[in-house]
């Protein structure tokens, strides 16, 4: 029985290393299908759409004074070892 139960185990892992290794794998590239002529259009279409609202998106930013740029980088740098604020409170403790 306990000779039975320990081949159920290590069938339970073998099973889950193989699975752990099939995942955890390197992602492949994608293969490149040749579009139809439907496709194409429909790429040059929504590349042209794409391109137009990131040209809007970017125009519509506010410009940023390089001033406060610099000083807010710096303040930044300043302070990015500091770890964050812990509440010791137990009854505002995240779960």
């Amino acid at each position: 029985m306990r000779q039975r139960r320990l081949l159920g185990i290590g069938f339970v892992f073998a099973v889950m290393a193989v699975a752990v290794a099939n995942v955890s794998g390197a992602p492949k590239a994608a293969s490149k299908v040749p579009l139809t002529p439907a496709g194409e259009k429909l790429l040059a279409k929504y590349s042209g759409m794409l391109s137009a609202l990131r040209a809007e998106t970017a125009k519509s930013l506010p410009e940023m004074d390089p001033k406060k740029k610099d000083a807010f980088l710096k303040a930044h740098a300043a302070v990015g070892g500091a770890k964050p604020y812990q509440d010791t409170n137990p009854a505002f403790a995240h779960p």
